[in-house]
């Protein structure tokens, strides 16, 4: 009989009747247990044992290496794949260590270990991060790209735990660093410092974001600064720079031939859509209001085409839709305010009613529309994920 079975009867013809007392069980369990033990390994010693074991229980080995060495491999290979998936997607430095492409890549995967199995952890991620900086640290003279983005990703962690200080501390060090990576973190940074009431240090980050920004992203940086200057009481300069953004967006549109597919940042449609309606926004706001509801309308129009196809779009046309009804809104209560003239004072209030009913109508139930398609998608995209 196999060492395996012999055990189990040893281990059978060693059990005691409750008439024992409760002492002399535990001293007689406690015998018998040394007993097993020197007897497990004495079986382990002989010579014969593992030959004895390979013969009965070869099959069973076999089978388990295999089974144990598919599920290795297929996650070597799958850990593979996303490695040079997220490359593609979003290339690491040629200039940095090898070591340090590889953890910030790490850092960028759902679990580097286990593909099927549960995120790694934000934690994790920290810990990929920290060790890419002690690789960047060993080049002579440091890499300022490489603070900037690596540290950029960690204030982008420390954010999604809630740690806003030390999302804050890792911004800043990121735009001081300067060089890619700078203009995310001065931009995330701008954010922080506004939710937290200062006004002025915002401003100077968004500044440093546009100073730094590269080529393809300085038409972004420069509508971030001109949307913060409105909302804090500049209009009229903000106005100026949306406009100037939406000029140099319209001068490189790009013509889309199949919404399905991306476009470059600066020419996208959606993008200058989202431009339109500021602007609308903005000189609605300071009086000009014809003009305003033209723009925001032909923003609604410009996202509403590509609502079926793209987030961001289906997103502008919302909220163009929902300034859209507002204006509306804002016209009546002028309208009702007026008083009664002898120079055409009532037709002119009838047309202001008119329009305000026709923007809150006919934008409510487009509203209504996309709202509507974004149940749908939202629909569909929870069924991809529960397949």
């Amino acid at each position: 009989m196999s060492f395996l079975f012999r055990t189990i009867r040893v281990a059978r013809a060693t059990q005691f009747t409750s008439s024992i007392p409760r002492a002399a069980k535990q001293t007689q369990q406690a015998r018998h247990a040394s007993w097993l033990r020197n007897h497990i390994r004495t079986r382990l010693a002989e010579p014969e044992f593992m030959p004895e074991l390979w013969r009965q229980y070869r099959r069973l080995m076999v089978y388990m290496v295999l089974f144990n060495g598919s599920i290795v491999g297929g996650q070597l290979l799958l850990h593979a794949w996303e490695q040079r998936t997220i490359e593609t997607n979003h290339p690491t430095p040629e200039s940095w260590p090898q070591m340090a492409r590889y953890y910030l890549r790490l850092s960028r995967e759902r679990n580097p270990y286990f593909y099927f199995g549960d995120d790694k952890g934000l934690d994790k991620t920290l810990e990929y991060l920290d060790k890419c900086i002690e690789e960047l640290e060993k080049i002579p003279g440091g890499t300022k790209d490489g603070i900037a983005e690596v540290r950029k990703e960690r204030g982008r962690v420390f954010e999604k735990m809630g740690f806003w200080d030390k999302a804050e501390k890792e911004y800043e060090i990121a735009m001081e660093a300067g060089g890619k990576g700078s203009t995310f973190a001065s931009n995330r940074l701008a954010k922080i410092r506004e939710w937290q009431g200062d006004v002025e240090g915002a401003e100077e980050a968004l500044m440093v974001a546009l100073k730094e920004a590269e080529k393809e992203d300085v038409v972004d940086a420069m509508f971030e600064l001109g949307v913060f200057v409105a909302r804090h009481g500049r209009e009229a300069e903000g106005l100026q720079m949306v406009t100037e953004v939406l000029a140099m967006r319209k001068a490189i549109e790009k013509e889309v031939i199949d919404p399905k597919r991306w476009t470059p940042s600066a020419g996208d449609p959606c993008k200058i859509a989202a431009t339109q309606a500021v602007v609308g926004e903005l000189l609605f706001a300071l009086g000009k209001k014809e003009e305003g509801i033209q723009w925001s309308e032909g923003a609604f129009e410009k996202g509403w085409k590509m609502a079926d196809f793209r987030t961001k779009c289906k997103d502008c046309a919302l909220i163009t839709a929902g300034n859209l009804i507002r204006m509306g809104e804002i016209l009546e209560e002028d309208a009702e305010k007026m008083k009664k003239g002898w120079f055409g004072g009532d037709k002119k209030k009838k047309e202001m009613l008119a329009e305000a009913q026709r923007l809150k109508v006919e934008y409510d139930d487009r509203k209504l529309e996309l709202e509507a398609i974004k149940a749908v998608r939202d629909a569909e995209f929870e069924r991809t994920m529960e397949n």
